[in-house]
């Protein structure tokens, strides 16, 4: 039996609480388990706000929760402190700015199913990193936003072509 390993957003795994945990020792690393949806909220309710509270307060977690919540962002905080581009060199001050920048964020549902919307995204991407690497060669922006328009069209040219430096 062969195992292939993927990368489950949060939200697949709480609809479908099958999950695949790498134990060390075993053959195959990966094993297939369930989790208990006592413990866990749906996707749908770990996705807004007030479903959330409202889900922890009614299993009792709440405190839980946010203490969990509270102590993965401690431990995030200090992975950025020690975080550093290969290009650069760490200082304290360095890693201070880092945790400085870093900010609470909320998890969104991936949309799965905007395939186009994901290729659009990593076009004008590809378009911007050509333009930059054209204009850091010395190339005009008169020339760059010629040879973009050709293939994004003059609006998405032009945004690609203000937004080089």
């Amino acid at each position: 039996m062969t195992t292939t390993t993927t990368t489950q957003s949060i939200f697949t795994i709480l609809d479908s609480l099958k999950t695949s945990t790498s134990v060390p020792g075993q053959t195959p690393k990966m094993q297939d388990h369930t989790l208990p949806r006592s413990m866990f909220p749906t996707s749908e309710e770990f996705a807004d706000k007030k479903k959330l509270v409202k889900w922890a307060c009614k299993t009792g977690v709440i405190h839980s929760a946010l203490q969990k919540g509270v102590q993965k962002h401690l431990i995030d905080a200090r992975a950025r402190f020690k975080s550093c581009k290969k290009e650069d060199t760490w200082t304290v001050a360095y890693g201070q700015k880092n945790v400085d920048n870093y900010t609470w964020e909320i998890m969104t549902k991936p949309n799965q199913n905007n395939q186009a919307e994901i290729k659009a995204q990593a076009e004008r991407a590809a378009g911007h990193k050509m333009a930059q690497s054209m204009f850091t060669a010395g190339v005009d922006k008169e020339t760059i936003m010629t040879s973009l328009t050709a293939v994004y069209g003059a609006e998405v040219a032009g945004e690609i072509v203000a937004g080089l430096n």
